[in-house]
């Protein structure tokens, strides 16, 4: 599954919100300037959102759930 989002990385907008293959829940923040792949994400945790500028390549996302 993690080939479709980086050939399809174009569908990819913020506040989607995808579980990745390390089964972390993420929210996409907003895209890494200069690099088309990668995503400044915010990671669930048990408070809720936080915003940490952590990143995240698109080939690491598995399911769309939200």
């Amino acid at each position: 599954m993690s080939d479709y989002w980086y050939e399809n990385k174009n569908q990819l907008r913020p506040e989607m919100i995808f579980v990745t293959e390390n089964n972390d829940v993420v929210k996409l923040d907003r895209s890494v300037p200069g690099d088309a792949t990668k995503w400044y994400v915010a990671d669930l945790d048990s408070k809720g959102w936080s915003y940490w500028d952590s990143t995240i390549e698109a080939s690491e996302l598995n399911y769309h759930i939200g």
